[in-house]
């Protein structure tokens, strides 16, 4: 049997090679429809992290407490809470960093900052928006500050400029605390923007304190209780949750434990609503372009087969008269289309290897160019383009290799062999092997 569908394989070359290409045609096209849904799910994700968090509650009554903190926390799908809190800081032993772009400031220090560094207390500062989305800002070192190891996270180039490295303890006076206190660095993180000053400037020298290279972020829970400062933040606090799809949950929760007391707002009713809307209609095509390409694909391979159905019926007539049972002529059969399925699928797949890189190149790109970017926020007279890390989507050619688009790939080589055994069987299984051999198209 083997031996014979070997046979009929190496005898009919263009025909095998005509059928392989279709079949690796059909792979290839359901991994880019596979491809886009992956891009289209991790887009939605992006998209969520790239936007901080989903709500913003305040309380009318002069700010939250700790205990209220802490139940806001325990809230079903509540992932972490927001509240900050700014502290102009003046570094004992080190120096800020006053890299930039554009023009110099006047050599004056008109408030009295340009040597010192703003500290950014916040409750989960691995979820603050700047960092959750880790494409213009991200850790590169270390850890990020909790309250159980009562760190800091510096920029890059502060850490450079000073030969400091995570471990090492640096002093500051922070606000108007009389003597330095002494915070260890437990991580470094890094920058991929320029600080850019123009000429509306109007700080002088104090501009170097906006620069996003003299920010230290640090735990709120620890530096409240380091410093001994009243514990409500003022501003009230961002909430993030685990999906989009439980805002409203929360939400509701919210109001049902503190009532017309507090003012909720939700964050991502306005700018999540242009990158949704793409995710969600490359969701949509990812699937039509997945069906589609099964249906047309199967009904391709139905109509070539179809051509060589009359050669189909001779050669199981044939074997059938030298003595072979139906059972293996269908077996024969079996063998010949599971060769094609296999080669079929290794052929797409390689052609995957090959054009990966250019797919997902080209998948990236539909959303970057329907997808409006975050533009350029100029305060004042500076600036720091790219900080906002206009969203975009971003798809990698490892991305397709999970289990679940392997099994997918698997079931589909299962169907167009399946699609190979149709009409051989159908228009076998019933004929005498002398009506078959005299078969005439």
């Amino acid at each position: 049997m083997i031996e014979t569908a070997l046979i009929y394989i190496k005898r009919n070359k263009i025909k095998s090679l005509i059928i392989i290409l279709i079949i690796a045609t059909i792979i290839l096209g359901e991994i880019i429809g596979l491809l886009l849904n992956n891009a289209s799910e991790k887009s939605e994700r992006d998209a969520y992290l790239y936007n901080g968090a989903a709500l913003v509650i305040e309380d009318d009554n002069g700010g939250f407490t700790k205990s209220d903190y802490d139940e806001i926390r325990k809230v079903k799908y509540v992932t972490g809470l927001g509240a900050w809190r700014e502290l102009i800081a003046d570094p004992v032993d080190t120096e800020n960093v006053k890299e930039h772009k554009g023009i110099d400031p006047e050599n004056k220090d008109v408030r009295n900052r340009a040597d010192k560094m703003v500290i950014v207390a916040n409750m989960d500062v691995q979820q603050y928006s700047l960092f959750s989305w880790e494409k213009n800002v991200s850790l590169i070192e270390g850890e990020f500050p909790t309250y159980e190891n009562k760190g800091i996270i510096v920029e890059q180039r502060y850490a450079k400029k000073n030969n400091l490295k995570v471990g090492d303890e640096v002093k500051y006076t922070i606000g108007d605390q009389s003597e330095a206190t002494s915070l260890q660095i437990c991580g470094i993180y890094k920058v991929d923007s320029d600080f850019e000053i123009y000429d509306s400037n109007e700080e002088g020298t104090s501009v170097y304190i906006h620069s996003p290279y003299n920010s230290i972020y640090v735990d709120y829970d620890y530096i409240v209780e380091l410093l001994g400062l009243e514990y409500t933040a003022s501003t009230g606090s961002e909430v993030y949750i685990d999906k989009i799809e439980h805002i409203d949950a929360v939400k509701k929760q919210l109001k049902k434990m503190y009532g017309d007391n507090v003012e909720i707002y939700d964050n991502t009713s306005n700018y999540l609503d242009s990158e949704c809307k793409v995710v969600g209609l490359m969701g949509k095509t990812s699937k039509i372009i997945c069906w589609m390409i099964i249906i047309m694909g199967e009904i391709i391979l139905l109509i070539v087969f179809s051509f060589y159905t009359i050669q189909y019926q001779k050669d199981t007539g044939l074997f059938m008269v030298l003595g072979r049972s139906r059972k293996w002529c269908i077996g024969r059969f079996a063998f010949i289309g599971m060769i094609y399925a296999i080669s079929g699928l290794l052929l797409g797949a390689l052609l995957y290897c090959v054009l990966g890189d250019l797919i997902c190149s080209i998948i990236s790109g539909i959303g970057k160019n329907v997808i409006i970017n975050s533009t350029d926020r100029a305060i004042g007279g500076y600036d720091i383009p790219g900080i906002f890390q206009g969203f975009e989507v971003r798809i990698e050619m490892s991305a397709f290799f999970t289990l679940k688009n392997i099994i997918i790939l698997l079931i589909i080589s299962l169907v167009n062999w399946i699609a190979f055994m149709v009409l051989p069987v159908v228009t076998t299984v019933e004929e005498n092997a002398k009506k078959l051999l005299n078969s005439k198209g």
